[in-house]
């Protein structure tokens, strides 16, 4: 073989590596840019979405079913009623249920309490 062939042939290869690798760059490098693109977008749709259902929120905070305004009385008398009977005995407050059982007999307590009785 000729000295010139194996050139042009080193050559050629050469080219088309340098080729090749210049596309692979050139495609990361725009792969890159459109997710920092996408990224922008998502930040900008979360943003907004954040500032709607702030202002959703705010809208509905006031807005209370039947159910809900029963059990906000509820809770109202007797929280009135555990600051009435702290003033009378203080340090007599029970201390909050910490197991099943204890749940049970303050949601009865409770009941009681919002529907008058002592």
């Amino acid at each position: 073989m000729d000295i010139a062939l194996i050139a042009a042939l080193v050559g050629s290869l050469l080219g088309v590596l340098i080729c090749t690798i210049t596309c692979i760059v050139c495609r990361v490098w725009r792969r890159n840019r459109y997710y920092k693109k996408v990224q922008h977008s998502l930040d900008e749709e979360e943003r907004a979405f954040q500032e709607t259902l702030a202002r959703s929120y705010h809208d509905d905070a006031m807005e209370f079913d039947l159910n809900e305004k029963e059990k906000l009385a509820m809770l109202d008398t007797y929280m009135q009623g555990l600051e009435a009977s702290e003033g009378n005995a203080p340090g007599d407050a029970e201390p909050l249920p910490s197991c099943a059982e204890d749940v049970d007999k303050f949601m009865k307590d409770l009941a009681v309490a919002a529907s008058g009785g002592s």
